[in-house]
């Protein structure tokens, strides 16, 4: 809430005292199913005072970033990657370079709210294969049931301060769902992947 709410909110604030044309806001894909989370809780919060601002908007709702998928990238240095399920949920995660030229393509729409990711559509087992395969490793998965992610979020949701476990609860549910939003732009998982490899 002081960053996602009250940080953004301030930021619009100054935004309409100094005239600003255009607030564009970067939300979460399926906001509406997931605003039980802190983080999107606080998010969305924002964005209806934004709505009301009266000032131009656009909220874009990306799905995961490249750097996001890293994590991936270092289960498999480490050895072994640990998906929920069977590893068969779906994404299209988006590099920053392409989620930039998609803003700048759209930015002259009036008030508008887009869903976007990456070019691919990739199962999460897809991913790990592809980190695996850039460190020239054998895949290892381990597969968690979905049961646990509640079973392991309660705890934490009672014993840690909001602001750690806010990012914990959010990360862990929408690896447990699948995140798919329209395709857009020509960046590879396995090109940030490779990307990765060279700096380590």
């Amino acid at each position: 809430m002081d960053v996602d709410y009250q940080g953004n909110k301030n930021l619009l604030e100054e935004a309409q005292k100094g005239q600003v044309s255009k607030f564009i806001y970067f939300s979460v894909l399926n906001a509406s199913q997931l605003q039980h989370l802190k983080v999107v809780e606080a998010k969305e919060l924002f964005v209806q005072e934004l709505k009301q601002s009266g000032i131009n908007f656009m909220v874009i709702r990306p799905n995961g970033f490249f750097s996001d998928m890293s994590e991936f990238f270092h289960m498999a240095q480490k050895g072994k990657a640990y998906l929920f399920g069977k590893g068969g949920f779906l994404a299209n995660p988006i590099h920053g370079h392409d989620l930039a030229n998609f803003c700048l393509e759209n930015i002259d729409k009036g008030d508008v709210e887009l869903d976007i990711g990456g070019p691919q559509l990739l199962q999460q087992n897809e991913i790990a294969k592809q980190a695996f395969e850039v460190l020239g490793k054998k895949p290892k998965i381990g597969y968690i049931p979905i049961w646990v992610k509640d079973f392991l979020l309660w705890p934490v949701r009672l014993t840690m301060p909001s602001k750690k476990y806010g990012a914990i609860e959010f990360f862990m549910t929408v690896m447990a769902m699948d995140m798919v939003a329209p395709k857009y732009g020509i960046h590879t998982i396995l090109g940030h992947f490779e990307s990765l490899n060279k700096t380590n």
